[in-house]
């Protein structure tokens, strides 16, 4: 699929960390792609669903880290309004329902030690995670699971014919 569509969409994978930061870090992604070396609640998937302990296919676009943030610095900046952003018809709530809802969110990310960054802005729900963004970082198609090369790839069709 991607040889098919590389003069029209780019891909770039991004591994996130929402749990386990010992185990899901730069590091070892690097592992991963290099070696196929699998570790912690991955590696145990994968042995107990596939019988396999290392990955052996070969990515075969780019792949970067997510940004991993204490939450006192994250909780200060501008992301939070982006994650906000994230939340559908959140322009259209009142200012005063605005500012209560931020005043929450900082609460909740408050008590979590360590963030990471596109996961929460984009307000992913677990890996495999797949977002479709157009140029102007708008989300066109996102989806939580596995899903399908067959689906991905239709889906990615009728996005560039509407284009």
């Amino acid at each position: 699929m991607f040889k098919l569509l590389n003069d029209k969409v780019g891909f770039i994978g991004v591994a996130t960390a929402f749990e386990d930061f010992e185990f899901n870090n730069e590091e070892n992604l690097k592992l991963l792609l290099k070696s196929g070396t699998l570790i912690g609640e991955t590696k145990k998937y994968y042995n107990t669903n596939f019988g396999l302990s290392n990955y052996f296919e070969k990515l075969n676009f780019p792949v970067a880290f997510d940004s991993i943030a204490p939450s006192s610095q994250f909780i200060n900046s501008n992301k939070i309004k982006l994650v906000c952003e994230a939340i559908p018809n959140f322009k259209n709530f009142s200012e005063k329902d605005k500012e209560i809802l931020m005043i929450k969110i900082k609460a909740y990310y408050s008590q979590v030690p360590l963030i990471a960054e596109t996961f929460t802005i984009n307000q992913l729900q677990g890996t495999p995670s797949f977002i479709i963004f157009d140029y102007n970082k708008n989300i066109l198609y996102s989806y939580f699971g596995h899903l399908e090369e067959t689906i991905l790839n239709s889906k990615l069709k009728e996005l560039l014919l509407l284009r």
